[in-house]
């Protein structure tokens, strides 16, 4: 009797763990599809801003303005205002924005990205929010904005 219910225990316990294994390797599937595409992806749409050094403060802001009403989470992942290195990142669930100067202070690229790999974001899909962002940073005094791609 002891013997067939540690048969039957030790059954139990390697089904279990095979039903957990073939979970875990359908979650991290699942998960390599949804968040495969965005590594080294090109934007969508992109623009070019220019802005006075000293104004980089004033982007921050008028950047979380924009995220607040579009629904975006923003990170500021650099910010030092003694050479005028900033990054920004707006994610949600479809689309990301990057906000950041590689080579001049006062000059800025910002990125629109596809975020959500299974239902891709279009050009179409973001040409409000592209506008919406344009008028955000146009209130920035002395603000150059044009289009990338």
């Amino acid at each position: 009797m002891a013997t067939n219910r540690t048969k039957s225990v030790r059954l139990g316990c390697l089904m279990g763990l095979l039903f957990f294994l073939a979970a875990g390797m359908v979650f991290v599937t699942r998960y390599q599809s949804a968040t495969g595409c965005r590594e080294n992806q090109p934007a969508l749409k992109s623009l070019n801003v220019t802005i006075d050094r000293v104004q980089g403060q004033q982007l921050i802001e008028q950047s979380r303005q924009f995220a607040y009403q579009n629904s975006f989470r923003l990170d500021v992942v650099k910010f030092d205002e003694t050479n005028g290195d900033i990054r920004l990142r707006m994610i949600r669930k479809d689309v990301q924005v990057i906000v950041r100067n590689p080579v001049d202070p006062a000059a800025f690229e910002i990125g629109f990205h596809n975020y959500d790999c299974i239902h891709p974001t279009t050009v179409a899909d973001i040409d409000d929010l592209v506008n919406d962002f344009k008028s955000f940073i146009s209130e920035i005094p002395n603000a150059a904005i044009t289009e990338g791609q």
